[in-house]
């Protein structure tokens, strides 16, 4: 996952996106790179390959932080894409294509899929808050969180199964 947000990053700086400021991109991969690059170190520990004593707290408090940075860039891009999305099709439907044709449908479906993302970024970010205060408040609810959790993955069921 960290080369792939590298990869995606690399991918933005050659092909950025007209409607979307580059310092969201930065946030978005970057910050998800740190994340994940970091969670790598944690794995390895619990895994046992690397002692428990050699990655401090800090450094998952960073991790944490980078993935709530991450959470913030890629909802304000997602929300861009929403806009623009929408645009196109109420210009398609304006234009006289009916909302059975072909592209209203495509374009439709593919506005779907980028809100139920939206959502899931935002359920996602919620839980990543609870992680940065400590599962402390409101986000520190179990239930709550078990339950963001459950809706986040079943909106990756959901546009994994589109997918395929």
């Amino acid at each position: 996952k960290f080369v792939q947000s590298i990869h995606a990053l690399r991918a933005a700086a050659y092909h950025p996106h007209p409607h979307v400021h580059p310092l969201l991109v930065l946030l978005a991969y970057g910050g998800q790179g740190v994340y994940n690059f970091l969670e790598q170190f944690a794995w390895l520990a619990k895994a046992g390959l690397l002692p428990a004593r050699l990655l401090p707290r800090r450094l998952h408090r960073i991790g944490v932080w980078a993935q709530l940075l991450a959470h913030v860039g890629s909802i304000a891009i997602k929300l861009e894409e929403v806009a623009e999305l929408e645009c196109g099709v109420e210009a398609r439907l304006e234009e006289g294509c009916g909302e059975e044709s072909e592209v209203v449908r495509t374009l439709s479906r593919k506005l779907l899929l980028k809100r139920m993302s939206l959502v899931q970024d935002m359920v996602d970010s919620a839980m990543t808050v609870g992680d940065v205060t400590g599962r402390k408040g409101l986000l520190g609810s179990s239930t709550l969180m078990a339950s963001a959790g459950l809706l986040s993955a079943l909106i990756s069921v959901h546009k994994n199964w589109i997918s395929c």
